[in-house]
Formats: structure tokens, C-alpha cells, sequence
């Protein structure tokens, strides 16, 4: 439950980075009418007897223009603001009430990096009071049982960085220098499953005789190894990730491969103006845009890597232990 947790927490720092790409291109969607009814400014309107209405499905409701610049954007929603309601005050409202959403998300994101934080704290020092009441040799038994469910976050963490990263949907799939990242984490799956298999059997079997006790150590032999191997492969993941992410500059991002990945990033949204196949143009979204989702993507393999990382040294010690265990125990009988 830590690592989970430590992984949610860590992530609530980078989703907030994106927020901002989210509004932009969510914000004229119906799934955003609450937040628009909330946020949007109410204006006086001669139709209603100069009672004032909300502008959440009016001026408020901007339709999605490229963003080369913010000057040329205003120019953009002050002409359709003309054409539609021959005002010109709808990119101030727009404005206003995005920036007041903003305040809100974060002061959502301090308020629950704050919580996490703390159940980070309790949790800790509830695993160590746990450990000072309950006798060694019990902490022991319980934790070689529990290893292979331990097991099942890393797994699972592995197959969705997986899924996320060869997605077809994946801007990172066509990135030369990361676009292996995907099949290791499959591998790192496939090692903990390995993993897992080794320490239900260790758990299960018993030892009754000399070859009981051969095929145990084998096993834990092997069980050691297999995490070492992981270590290996997930160390390989974070390099890798802290490397590309270091490295990768928003100029090195070729025009080509900027509209390919934003036509990738907008299969759900539908915010592009044209995504044919082989001929893929979207102005409407910008180079910091998708350079922002790239990192994030990588800041989440990183974090990722660190949390499967501390699965694979805690089995490694515990594969440790259980070496010394077997080795000093006793099968003859008196």
C-alpha cells in the first residue's frame, strides 16, 4: 500500500502541470457545462429584462482556436465574439473563468498532496509499531505468505505503463529514443509474474527431507535471482526515462511529428481540424501542448520505476532471509 500511495502522491505534482492543456481543450466539451456554470461570469441580457444570466453556454463557450500565440488568439475569439454576439468581451470572460478554475484544481492538488502525504507518514510508522508488538518470527511467516500478493502492484503498475506507452494512442510510440520503454516494462511484468510463482511455491512447500530441503533452496536461489534480474530492468527503465526526459528539448520536435502526435493525443477530443491519415494538420494544439504530455508520460515511467524498484529490493532481502532460514533448518528427527 506505501509504494501505491508514494506513486499518487508523487504523480498529483506533474498531472497538475498538465491541467492547463486539459482546460483548453475540454473546456467548450458538454462534460465541462458544470464546471462552466460555476466558473463563467453572469452578464445582464435585455431579453431577460436585464436579469443577469450565466455565460456558460454563450460567451463563455469558446470554440477551440490555435494558440501560436495569446495575441493572436484573443484576435481570434474577439472576431468569432463578434460574428456570434457583436461583442467583443468574450475572451476576458473566457480568461476569467479559466484562471478561477485553475485556483480551484490547485488548490485540490495542495489540499491532497497534503492528505497523501500524511497517510505516507501513518502508514510508515503503522508498519513499524506493527513490527515492535508482533513477535519476529510471526512478521517473518506473515511476510514470506504475502510476498507473491505484494507482488501484484508492481505487475499490474508494469502492464499499464505498458498499455500506456505502445497504445496506438501513445505519443511516444514514434519516439525513437523511448519508444522501447513499453516492451521492458512488458518484461519487468513477465519477471515479477516469474517472481510471484517462485514465492507462492516457496511459501507452500514444505521441507520433510534432504531433497525438500535441495529443491527449496533451488528455488529461493532462483527467486533471488529473478529479482535481481528485475532490478536490472526497471534501473535500465528509469535511466532511460530520467535521460530522454532531461535531454528532450521542444525544438527537437519536428513539425511532422508534432501534428502526428497531437492528431494521437486529440482521437478522443476531436479538437483538429484535419487528422487523415498521411496528411495530419492540427494547429490546434501547440508545441508545448504536446511536448507537456510527452514529459508526463515519462515523469509517470520514472515514478513508476522507482516504485517497482523498492518491490524488487524488498524481495531481494526477503529472498536473503530466507536463504540463512533454510539453510539453518533442521530435518532429522529425534
Amino acid at each position: 500500500v506505501l509504494p501505491v500511495e508514494l506513486f499518487f502522491v508523487a504523480n498529483l505534482f506533474d498531472i497538475h502541470s498538465v491541467t492547463n492543456t486539459v482546460i483548453v481543450h475540454m473546456w467548450h466539451k458538454r462534460s465541462f457545462f458544470l464546471i462552466r456554470e460555476q466558473m463563467c461570469g453572469r452578464e445582464s441580457c435585455a431579453q431577460h429584462e436585464g436579469l443577469p444570466i450565466s455565460t456558460a453556454e454563450t460567451k463563455c463557450k469558446v470554440p477551440i482556436f490555435p494558440r501560436d500565440t495569446e495575441e493572436a488568439f484573443r484576435q481570434q475569439v474577439d472576431a468569432w465574439c463578434h460574428e456570434e454576439y457583436q461583442s467583443e468581451n468574450c475572451y476576458d470572460i473566457l480568461h476569467a473563468a479559466q484562471q478561477k478554475f485553475l485556483l480551484v484544481t490547485k488548490a485540490f492538488y495542495c489540499v491532497n498532496i497534503a492528505i497523501g502525504f500524511f497517510l505516507v507518514v501513518l502508514l510508515y510508522l503503522t508498519m513499524r509499531s506493527l513490527r515492535e508488538v508482533i513477535s519476529r518470527p510471526i512478521v517473518q511467516r506473515s511476510t514470506i505468505a504475502n510476498i507473491p500478493a505484494g507482488f501484484i502492484v508492481p505487475i499490474i503498475g508494469s502492464l499499464y505503463m505498458a498499455f500506456l506507452l505502445l497504445s496506438k494512442n501513445s505519443i511516444v510510440e514514434h519516439q525513437q529514443y523511448c519508444g522501447w520503454i513499453g516492451k521492458v516494462y512488458l518484461v519487468s511484468a513477465g519477471t515479477f509474474f516469474i517472481a510471484a510463482l517462485l514465492s507462492r511455491y516457496i511459501a507452500m512447500a514444505s521441507v520433510m527431507n534432504c531433497a525438500d530441503k535441495k529443491r527449496k533452496k533451488i528455488s529461493v536461489f532462483l527467486f533471488i535471482l529473478t529479482m535481481m534480474l528485475a532490478i536490472i530492468i526497471v534501473v535500465s527503465i528509469f535511466v532511460t526515462s530520467v535521460v530522454v526526459l532531461v535531454m528532450f528539448k521542444p525544438e527537437s520536435l519536428e513539425d511532422k511529428d508534432l501534428y502526428t502526435n497531437a492528431c494521437r493525443l486529440d482521437v478522443r477530443i476531436m479538437n483538429c481540424s484535419n487528422c487523415t491519415k498521411g496528411h495530419e494538420i492540427c494547429p490546434q494544439w501547440s508545441k508545448e501542448q504536446v511536448v507537456g504530455i510527452l514529459r508526463t508520460n515519462l515523469k509517470m515511467s520514472a515514478i513508476s520505476s522507482l516504485i517497482a524498484l523498492m518491490y524488487a529490493f524488498s524481495g531481494v532481502g526477503y529472498g536473503f532471509v530466507l536463504r540463512d532460514h533454510i539453510s539453518t533448518h533442521q530435518i532429522d528427527y529425534v
